[in-house]
């Protein structure tokens, strides 16, 4: 057959040897120059009396294992020769002035391929040269106080697309996440601006080309906490990831394997999870800690496949590793969880379907299997109707007692569970008054293949909004 994983010795051999080619060594950490300093420190400076403090400890931290880092003051090294031995260069600086001279060098360093980030207050530094304005696609007008807000990683808002996608490689695997910071607000002149990430609607993570190099604004990091919130650093590093070309890989989050299946085919399309800048060729390899519970292959068409020993129970962690045409590896655990069939949440085992009357077309909301991805951020949402279904194939009949829902804000306010072994003959098991948020219902043991939520009547003027559809068998 078409794949090596119809052979378990073929599978074993390949868990093997995943071992081992997961652990070679990767080519030397790409070269970052980090510029740092506060032009207003002369007392004859127009605006001496500012201040600001850098972190640059932080930044260097963050970007362990990513970049070699090197920290300067001297802007004496944006000279070509220097500049010849690095890969990138970050700006933590405030209202620098370089010499035109200098400027020349940073240019051509950029322009002919080179990759330039300006951290918070660098994308007020350098500005006595309007060329690096028009680099960066605009300049900052002003902030707000440090306050708390959420950085989204996505854009699902006015002005885009709706029905498509869209989160830029660097922040496809970043959750949205809350921070204490300043929020920059930012006056753009280019519609070349790719945002990576906003506060409040305003972008505070963007890049764009400049001629064969890129330059990426990176408005985060005011203080010392917001350098070390996680969110910040995991952001940071991709975008650095990204720039370096190293490949990105988004962390999905897997179903429950119950270990009667034997093989799992395409679990994971690992090209559509990875992004490398410039679309130059990935390899993959895996690196199994459990390979007595569970036999990984990556087929033709670098797809994850799985063969689960029968009878057993746990966790193994997959170390999924992308390595660039140049050398450069990133990689992204996985846990593959295995389970005695009937355990837990059945909505979350693999092989389960969702089907609705109805979606709002919007990309977070567009499917209803966004009930059953067990990421409690993406919903799935109906048409602004009253009348409107869904439900879920569990792919075998369980005695079934209990169903979970964790509500968006437009809930039902009248709705009824049913059961059914064919999908068309429907079993009533509940009938609600819908109270919104996370409901439990339970209800006389039923067996049923199918679990469907009917809704009958709108809490809110909008369509039903759904998080999760949980199912969980009677118990003995």
């Amino acid at each position: 057959m078409r794949r090596c994983l119809r052979s378990l010795l073929c599978l074993a051999l390949a868990s093997v040897a995943s071992w081992a080619l997961a652990e070679t060594p990767s080519v030397p950490l790409p070269k970052a120059l980090l510029i740092t300093g506060l032009g207003t420190s002369d007392p004859e400076h127009p605006k001496h009396i500012l201040a600001h403090e850098f972190y640059n400890d932080e930044i260097v931290r963050a970007l362990e294992g990513t970049a070699q880092v090197t920290v300067t003051e001297n802007l004496s090294s944006l000279n070509a020769q220097e500049l010849s031995s690095y890969d990138l260069i970050l700006n933590n600086s405030f209202l620098l002035e370089p010499s035109p001279e200098q400027l020349a060098a940073l240019f051509q360093f950029i322009e002919e391929g080179g990759a330039y980030v300006a951290l918070h207050a660098g994308l007020e530094s350098f500005v006595n040269s309007p060329r690096y304005v028009r680099m960066m696609g605009g300049r900052l007008v002003g902030h707000s106080p440090p306050k708390s807000f959420t950085v989204e990683t996505f854009e699902d808002g006015f002005g885009i697309e709706r029905t498509t996608p869209w989160a830029h490689p660097i922040a496809r695997g970043v959750k949205p996440f809350e921070t204490h910071d300043e929020r920059y607000v930012v006056q753009t002149n280019t519609d070349e601006l790719e945002v990576i990430a906003r506060a409040e609607s305003h972008p505070i993570v963007w890049w764009r080309p400049w001629h064969n190099g890129a330059a990426l604004a990176f408005t985060l990091g005011h203080a010392r906490e917001s350098t070390q919130n996680a969110g910040y650093r995991q952001l940071l590093n991709n975008s650095v990831k990204w720039l370096l070309g190293y490949p990105l890989i988004a962390q999905p989050e897997l179903p429950v394997f119950a270990n009667d299946i034997g093989v799992a085919e395409d679990v994971l399309d690992l090209r559509k999870l990875t992004s490398i800048r410039g679309n130059t060729p990935v390899d993959f390899t895996l690196k199994n800690d459990r390979p007595d519970l569970v036999v990984t292959s990556i087929d033709e068409s670098r797809r994850l496949d799985l063969r689960i020993y029968a009878g057993r129970k746990g966790t193994a962690k997959i170390a999924i590793t992308a390595k660039s045409a140049h050398g450069l590896v990133n990689s992204v655990e996985l846990a593959v969880e295995v389970e005695q069939r009937g355990t837990g949440n059945l909505a979350h085992y693999y092989g389960v379907s969702a089907h609705s009357s109805s979606n709002e077309p919007r990309y977070l909301t567009a499917s209803p299997s966004l009930v059953i991805d067990g990421d409690k951020i993406t919903r799935w949402s109906s048409n602004y109707v009253d009348a409107a279904w869904i439900y879920l194939d569990l792919g075998d009949s369980y005695s079934l007692d209990r169903v979970r829902l964790l509500w968006d804000g437009a809930f039902a306010a009248q709705y009824e569970l049913q059961l059914s072994s064919d999908a068309r003959s429907w079993k009533i098991v509940a009938s609600r008054e819908g109270q919104g948020a996370t409901e439990e219902i339970r209800f006389p043991p039923s067996r049923g293949r199918y679990v469907r939520l009917l809704a009958n009547k709108r809490a809110t003027r909008y369509g039903y909004s759904l998080h999760e559809f949980e199912v969980y068998a009677a118990r003995d």
